[in-house]
Parts: C-alpha cells; sequence; structure tokens
C-alpha cells in the first residue's frame, strides 16, 4: 500500500461518510457565525446596559480572546483529531491496520502520515477560521506560531481516542467528553496566577493562555506556547508508540 492509496482512501471514506463531511462545513458555519454573533452581541449588550455596567467598566469584547481560544483553537483542532480517528478506527475494523503488517508502507509510516494529517487539517482550520472571523488578529508571526501549537491538538485528541475506543460508537461518545472538557479552560479565564496554573495538566490550555496573553501584548505568551507544544509533543509521542505496540500485539 503506496500513500497515494492512502489519500484516495480518506477522499473516498469521507466522502461516504455524511457525519464526516458536516465536520468540514461545520468549520465554514462556526466561523461565520462568529464573525456576525460577537460583534452584534457586543453591541446589544453594550446598548442594553448589560455590560458594561455600574459594578463592571468591561465591553462583551473584553471576552472575546476567551470565545475564540475556545471555538477555534480548541474546537478546530478537536474536529480535525475527531475526523481521522474515526478514518482510522473505520479502517482498523475493515482490517486495514493488519494489513499494513505485510505490505510496504509499515503502520509506524502509516501512522505518521495520519497524525501529520491531522496536524496539517487542524492548521488550516485554525487559521482559515481566525480569518473569516477576523477579530483579535494579531501579526503573522504570532498568528502562525499559535495556528501550529494549537495544531498539535488534533493528533493529540486523535490518539486519545484511539486509546480508548474499540470503534466509532464509542469514539463519538467519548468526543462529547473531550468537548466538555474543554470548558476547563474557559473555566481557567477567571482563576488568577499562579492557581490558574493549575488548569495546565490539561493540554490545550497551554496555547489558549498563550494566545490570551499574546492579545494582551505580553511577550510571555511564547514561553507558554513553548510549554504547550512540549507537553503535547511529548503525550503524543508516547501514546502512538503504545497504540503501536497494541497493533503488533493484536495482529
Amino acid at each position: 500500500m503506496k500513500f497515494d492509496t492512502v489519500i484516495r482512501n480518506d477522499f473516498r471514506l469521507i466522502k461516504r461518510d455524511k457525519i464526516l463531511v458536516m465536520m468540514f462545513l461545520f468549520i465554514i458555519y462556526m466561523g461565520v457565525v462568529l464573525r456576525f454573533l460577537l460583534p452584534w452581541v457586543d453591541r446589544l449588550m453594550a446598548d442594553s446596559g448589560i455590560l458594561p455596567n455600574d459594578k463592571t467598566a468591561e465591553y462583551f469584547s473584553h471576552y472575546f480572546p476567551l470565545i475564540l481560544s475556545h471555538f477555534i483553537i480548541f474546537n478546530g483542532p478537536q474536529i480535525a483529531g475527531f475526523i481521522y480517528s474515526l478514518l482510522i478506527l473505520t479502517e482498523k475494523d475493515g482490517g486495514t491496520l493488519n494489513s499494513l503488517l505485510v505490505s510496504p508502507l509499515k503502520p509506524g509510516k502509516y501512522f505518521n502520515y495520519r497524525m501529520y494529517v491531522a496536524f496539517f487539517s487542524a492548521f488550516v482550520f485554525v487559521m482559515f477560521m481566525f480569518y473569516i472571523v477576523n477579530i483579535n488578529i494579531l501579526n503573522i508571526f504570532a498568528m502562525t506560531a499559535l495556528s501550529l501549537g494549537a495544531s498539535l491538538i488534533a493528533p493529540l485528541i486523535m490518539l486519545f481516542l484511539l486509546q480508548i475506543s474499540d470503534g466509532k460508537v464509542q469514539a463519538f461518545s467519548y468526543a462529547k467528553f473531550i468537548t466538555f472538557g474543554g470548558l476547563i479552560t474557559v473555566a481557567s479565564w477567571w482563576v488568577r496566577e499562579p492557581f490558574q496554573f493549575i488548569f495546565g495538566l490539561f493540554p490545550p490550555y497551554w496555547i489558549s493562555k498563550a494566545y490570551w496573553t499574546a492579545a494582551e501584548g505580553n511577550g510571555i505568551w511564547i514561553l507558554y506556547l513553548g510549554i504547550g507544544i512540549v507537553y503535547m509533543l511529548t503525550l503524543s509521542l508516547l501514546m502512538r508508540r503504545y497504540f503501536l505496540k497494541n497493533v503488533y500485539k493484536d495482529a
């Protein structure tokens, strides 16, 4: 089996599964909705006296970095990771992984390809959504660096789902759990440092933290980004090795 065969098979599987197609379309939908919804809500709250009010001088726009980090930095890569975990589980059920053991394309190279594609897809999702929404856009270096860091969430989620799921049905159930897990980062917004760093046990937190800090103009965002990248790469490599070990053991 060659890489061009795997690529053609990916397109065939995605095209055949309406849920996967809807996930790609949801990325576009989410970007367009955020672009128009956030400024509208900001104006509505200001005109209604909800935000700012007598107790706080903050406009709703103060929370834009939090909202964007959840829906773009976390949800974008999460969708990419979920899509490719389903593709692998589909091929696992069809015996593709076992057939790789006797083909020129070994499971290790095949799995590297899956991780790269999930990473690249997440990068495209994040950059696309940020520039479609066009709110709180930073300079091109910061946006590229943050998008690359966020993209590591995709293979991490893909690997995590593969570790705990025996099939696509289970993966769907656990994906909902991961979605709620993203609220961990949201909750951390209201916790002051250094106690906020406890939320860093949840790997995607660090990329969101880097974005919040960069939006404030604080150069320490690079440190937070670096921590997130090293943390997620380490976890991904460990889970990749464990998954491949099980592939050979179950063959």
